[in-house]
């Protein structure tokens, strides 16, 4: 099946995810906002690769905006972001803000675990974490402004399963 993965990234984590995706699949990768939508009707499988911010996947209003040419292709969404890709309820809900019902049965969907690095961030931004880190005592607000980084490409093999079904 021909396949192209479209992505968007904010740390560089989903376009690596989706490198690799495309390697194992020979499949063609394209930044969200290099697409033209006319390349779409050429390809049997869409791949979408997001980050997630402010709690829904970047990509879904692209997504969303195309449903029609899109929709009747195999669909498979896969977001990154900072959150424990096994927290289903939180991951649910990143999936429930995004896309509609209607729109999530026409999907395979899977979070995987990114990355958080603030050196590209603006200066003003990384003095308001350190900051905000410095103050709080919440471990949720102590853990999205720590740096870390778990991307493995291991974590693609549930995706390359779904993509060759």
């Amino acid at each position: 099946m021909k396949t192209l993965i479209i992505y968007n990234t904010a740390s560089g984590a989903t376009k690596e995810y989706a490198d690799w995706i495309g390697d194992a699949l020979k499949a063609n990768v394209v930044a969200e906002k290099d697409v033209d939508s006319s390349m779409i009707s050429t390809y049997q499988t869409l791949i979408f690769g997001s980050c997630v911010q402010g709690g829904k996947l970047k990509i879904a209003s692209w997504v969303t905006s195309h449903w029609k040419q899109v929709k009747d292709k195999k669909i498979i969404v896969y977001s990154v972001s900072g959150a424990d890709p096994t927290e289903t309820s939180v991951m649910r809900k990143y999936f429930d803000e995004s896309f509609s019902k209607e729109m999530q049965k026409h999907m395979t969907m899977f979070s995987l675990h990114g990355r958080i690095s603030f050196k590209n961030f603006p200066m003003i931004v990384r003095l308001i974490v350190k900051f905000v880190r410095k103050v709080s005592k919440n471990p949720d607000v102590q853990k999205f402004t720590t740096e870390f980084d778990d991307v493995k490409k291991e974590y693609i093999a549930p995706i390359i399963s779904a993509a060759k079904k």
